[in-house]
């Protein structure tokens, strides 16, 4: 845990005691932040004079920061710059106000991490019953076929036809890369079946299962490993039931930080600049934190969601756990959960985030529906897929499942039936 500063000028130290009060506000001669930040003279300083570093105001004249509820901001903007987290033991005059939270996240792969993930879950299953469908909490019909994970125990994984078998399963959302990628053909169906070894598994398939494992489930689906691939394949038959296999999941893994399979999700992460301070006339720490809670940046407009395929994944998939460069993200139809204990509502990211979109979208008037069909087809076609095929196959998708009854495709556009 980072240690409590010690060396905190005058000014500083006056930042530290009002931070709590109701209109906190205070304005930073820059030139004074930027002397004392090279000197070394105040930690505080330090701290913030990174902060505009990050935000580009470092030349400016001067830069106020002011608090509302667990965030600061600067300069009067939108975005919050600075996290505010309390110990548990901190009680102040807005106690409500300021979160509990982690100013230092665990590390990827560990089991306080795999706990974040099964909190998340836990209350999804118990309080979202209204919200989110049954599918997360009941067993549905499973794919063709899924990779039976074992326990945690175990070191090998084994393909397994399921012949119409009811369970639940992980799907995993990914981005293929451009080199060689691990896939079942025909020619090595066969030996997928009899077992594959975890150290053989690329990075990313590998970190899916231990996940997987973690999370207590069994089955995990994976297209490449999945779906068979290659001209005697089944991918054309395979991907007009995506709707079922991502609606129906437990839950889905998408791998926002992962260019390809060799690149792993539970790598290192760069750790987020912390400061940690005592509340006046209180025993517990407090903890200023570099803000890092952007799902916009970090999922929506990252690698993964210019993937053609992951715009459908991300409409069908009951909840999602985005695993970034900075953080987990948990989704689900109650919003945005942070690794770093916030909620985000996130307007751009509620209509497709939202599991029952398709009613929503039928629940608005005939202009409002036809904006929404030529925005989705507008991102649609921006979006990269690893050959020009499976755009039309993908849409397919979509028209086989849950809009089916609301729209097809006519010409190579979405056109409604009303």
């Amino acid at each position: 845990m980072k240690r409590l500063s010690t060396t905190i000028c005058n000014y500083c130290q006056m930042f530290q005691n009002e931070i709590w009060e109701p209109h906190f506000d205070v304005t930073y001669n820059m030139e004074q932040l930027r002397e004392n930040s090279v000197s070394g003279i105040c930690e505080m300083c330090q701290f913030l004079a990174r902060v505009c570093q990050r935000r580009r105001k470092i030349q400016y004249p001067s830069v106020s920061f002011h608090r509302a509820e667990s965030s600061i901001f600067m300069d009067r903007g939108v975005s919050p710059v600075i996290s505010i987290h309390r110990s548990k033991d901190l009680v102040t005059r807005i106690d409500s106000d300021v979160q509990v939270g982690f100013a230092r996240l665990p590390q990827p792969g560990s089991d306080a991490s795999f706990e974040i993930i099964r909190q998340w879950l836990q209350s999804c299953d118990n309080h979202h019953g209204g919200i989110c469908p049954p599918a997360t909490r009941q067993d549905s019909v499973m794919p063709t076929r899924v990779i039976d994970v074992g326990t945690e125990r175990d070191h090998s994984v084994r393909l397994i036809e399921t012949r119409g078998a009811q369970g639940k399963w992980i799907a995993l959302s990914h981005q293929w890369g451009t080199s060689d990628n691990f896939c079942t053909t025909p020619e090595n169906k066969v030996k997928h079946m009899n077992g594959i070894e975890d150290e053989i598994l690329p990075a990313t398939f590998r970190d899916a299962v231990k996940i997987t494992r973690a999370l207590g489930r069994r089955h995990l689906w994976i297209d490449s490993v999945c779906i068979i691939q290659g001209r005697k394949g089944d991918f054309a038959s395979e991907a007009k039931r995506m709707e079922q296999v991502y609606s129906g999941a437990y839950c889905v893994l998408a791998t926002s930080r992962s260019p390809g399979h060799d690149a792993g999700i539970l790598q290192d992460r760069e750790e987020r600049d912390v400061m940690a301070l005592q509340a006046q006339g209180q025993s517990g720490p407090f903890y200023l934190s570099q803000n890092i809670d952007d799902f916009d940046v970090h999922v929506l407009k990252g690698a993964l969601n210019q993937r053609g395929w992951v715009l459908q994944e991300h409409a069908l998939a009951r909840r999602t756990v985005y695993f970034t460069d900075h953080q987990m993200y948990f989704e689900c139809g109650q919003g945005v959960r942070c690794e770093t204990m916030s909620r985000m509502t996130n307007e751009t990211a509620s209509f497709l985030g939202d599991p029952d979109f398709p009613q929503i979208i039928m629940s608005a008037d005939k202009g409002e529906r036809i904006l929404l069909y030529q925005d989705l087809y507008t991102k649609y076609s921006r979006l990269g897929l690893s050959r020009p095929t499976d755009r039309a196959v993908a849409i397919g998708g979509w028209r086989n499942g849950s809009w089916q009854n609301s729209m097809f495709l006519v010409a190579g556009a979405f056109s409604t039936i009303h």
